[in-house]
Order: structure tokens, then C-alpha cells, then sequence
């Protein structure tokens, strides 16, 4: 097991009476039980923890079918007492079936760092929707005096963000730049909304996909093909394929034709705010999950023989001192110094070393 010095095990009981499918459990760096052998236990897939490599959770599930996270950063184990869990927290929050108030089985929505309850069970959807990207996700809910579900847009919070009278979120999209494709629930037709409730762009089109480098692909219907709109619904030319919006921000990675991984940031005007000339090498072992860049509002980048992180503005956030360096995942981001593995905070703060 990787990340923070625990380790899964399953010691060998000939006499255990126990379903030899659920004796899995973690111990520390210093041999210690801290989840007894008594799971089975889902650390991930291809080398990475869901929502994080070296960093987020795995997911555990007992024999009588209850479902736990441990976190592999701080330790914290919540315990198998979920009816189901999404095995992929999203922004530091996962999804979890259990009963909510009034003994119904509702989602909701747990901090993957402390397990605290963020938002309260109730609403209506499989658990493994309702992903949160880019600070918000859509979910659906029963609305008791129409008698069917509701779709909705919220935040970190739970609080529901309005939309246009007459549409609803489109189940299928996510927020990205500012913009959340919405259906006329009278036409069934697509248009964007933007974070304040406001149509923005007509509902026109059959399919609307989220805006990606300022444009998104749309179609009209299905004999007149895709083609692109900018954020005024304006025809545009199609993006070139160097050029990466920057998670979360209104900038674009562009990358030259070295093919190097140097690259430049530009803004939504096309200013350039690090050049070519910089040197920088944008690092792409960034966190799995995650979308594009500048996780968590930072990006690891390589000059120089060393590792360091810009923030969204393109200045030196945490100085170019490590060996290595992974973007951050959950409020952390692993880094090494001197074969020495450590995992750092936002301010460039050692959080825990390897001893």
C-alpha cells in the first residue's frame, strides 16, 4: 500500500472461522493494527488511491456488506457503516448511501479527510453520481408534490444554485468556466446558464457538451453535425490541440512544438503571462481524477534539475527545492528531497516525512 507508511495485510488463520474473503486489513510503518483483518479492502487501480496518487482513500466492505473508507494520508478509517460509497471522492468529498432523518437511504455527501457528514443524506441518485467538479455538482432529488425527481445544481455546501425559470441542469454536464449547459424542460432543448442563474445562451441545440477552451461543442440536430460556439453563443473555430485549459481558471496551457513539455500560460485575452523563454517543464503526473491542471489552484512544474509550484496567477508559490513533486490531491501534494519522501501543504509546509 502506498502513500503515509500503511500497508494492507492479511495474516494466515487456519482456525479462523471467518470467510477467508474478508480478512484484510492495514497496519502502520511500525507493524501496528490500525484496521482489523476482517475486510476486503480496494486500494485503487493503476498505481494510483481513488482521487489521488500516493494520496486519497481506499475503500474497504465487510461480510455483512457495509462499505468504509481509510484515509492513506492521516489515517482516519471511517468505519464500515455505509449501505454503498463512491469509490472515487471528488474535490476532498465522497458520496455515501445511508439513512437519512426520517430512516430513508438517501446520498450524501462526507469529508474523505475526517469523515464528518458535509451535506445531510437526501438525495435520490445511484452514489456513484454527483461528482463534484470545479466546486459544484448535479444532483437529483424527489420533489414530493410533483411526485418525480428534480435535477439540481449545488455546491461544496449543499446550497442549490438557481436557473433560468423553466430549465434544469443538464444531467449529463458540469460546471466548467463559468458555464453549466441547461435543458428547456418545455423543449428538451440545450442551452448554458451561467453561475448567477442566467440564461446565457439560447436554448437552441440537441446536444450541448461543457465548455472547454472557451469554446463548446454543440449540434443543432442530428443531420447538421457538431460544430463549435464560444461563451456568446457565437460560431467558433476549433481549438488547437496544444492547448489545455488550466483547472479552474480562466488560463490555457499552450505547449510548443518541441515537444519537450515546455510550455506557456496565457490568459482568456491570449496575453501571455509565462513564456516559452521561462523554461518551465509542466509536469503530467498529476492526480488521477482530477481534471487538467493546476490542481487545487497550484501546478508542479520542473526548471533547473528541481521541482516547484505556481499558482493560478503564474508566480512562485513554493520554491523550486525538490527532487520531485506530484500536484496536490485532497491538500496535499507529495514531494521528495534527498531520496527523503514528504508530504507538503499549501504553503509549502512539512505536513509528514518519511523518518
Amino acid at each position: 500500500m502506498r502513500g503515509a507508511g500503511y500497508a494492507r495485510f492479511s495474516p494466515s488463520n487456519p482456525t479462523s472461522t471467518q470467510d477467508d474473503e474478508y480478512n484484510e486489513g492495514i497496519i502502520n510503518r511500525d507493524g501496528e493494527i490500525v484496521v482489523d483483518p476482517q475486510y476486503i479492502i480496494d486500494e485503487g487501480y493503476d498505481g494510483y488511491y481513488y482521487d489521488g496518487k500516493d494520496t486519497g482513500v481506499c475503500v474497504v466492505m465487510n461480510e455483512a456488506g457495509l462499505f468504509g473508507f481509510f484515509n492513506v494520508v492521516n489515517g482516519y478509517f471511517s468505519g464500515a457503516i455505509y449501505e454503498a460509497i463512491a469509490n472515487m471522492p471528488s474535490e476532498g468529498l465522497t458520496q455515501v448511501l445511508t439513512q437519512d432523518a426520517h430512516g430513508e437511504s438517501r446520498v450524501g455527501y462526507v469529508d474523505a479527510i475526517t469523515g464528518e457528514m458535509v451535506i445531510a443524506p437526501q438525495y435520490d441518485m445511484d452514489v456513484y453520481n454527483g461528482r463534484f467538479t470545479n466546486g459544484y455538482a448535479i444532483v437529483k432529488q424527489k420533489d414530493e408534490s410533483a411526485g418525480s425527481l428534480k435535477t439540481y445544481l449545488i455546491d461544496r455546501k449543499g446550497n442549490q444554485l438557481s436557473m433560468p425559470e423553466g430549465y434544469e441542469p443538464s444531467a449529463d454536464s458540469y460546471v466548467s468556466e463559468n458555464r453549466i449547459a441547461v435543458v428547456n424542460l418545455m423543449t428538451g432543448l440545450y442551452g448554458y446558464a451561467d453561475l448567477n442563474g442566467n440564461l446565457v445562451i439560447d436554448s437552441l441545440y440537441t446536444e450541448a457538451e461543457p465548455f472547454d477552451q472557451r469554446v463548446a461543442m454543440v449540434m443543432r440536430g442530428e443531420d447538421t453535425g457538431w460544430e463549435y460556439i464560444d461563451a456568446k453563443g457565437q460560431s467558433a473555430p476549433e481549438p488547437p490541440e496544444k492547448s489545455y485549459p488550466l483547472n479552474g481558471t480562466s488560463l490555457d496551457l499552450v505547449f510548443n512544438d518541441e515537444g519537450d513539455m515546455t510550455a506557456q500560460v496565457v490568459d482568456e485575452q491570449d496575453n501571455v503571462l509565462i513564456p516559452f523563454s521561462e523554461g518551465y517543464l509542466f509536469n503530467l503526473d498529476y492526480s488521477f481524477g482530477s481534471n487538467n491542471y493546476f490542481n487545487e489552484g497550484f501546478q508542479a512544474l520542473y526548471k533547473d534539475d528541481r521541482f516547484g509550484f505556481i499558482d493560478e496567477k503564474g508566480q512562485i508559490a513554493i520554491p523550486f527545492i525538490y527532487d520531485e513533486a506530484s500536484n496536490f490531491s485532497n491538500g496535499l501534494a507529495q514531494v521528495t528531497v534527498d531520496h527523503r519522501m514528504m508530504y507538503i501543504d499549501y504553503q509549502g509546509n512539512v505536513v509528514w516525512q518519511e523518518p
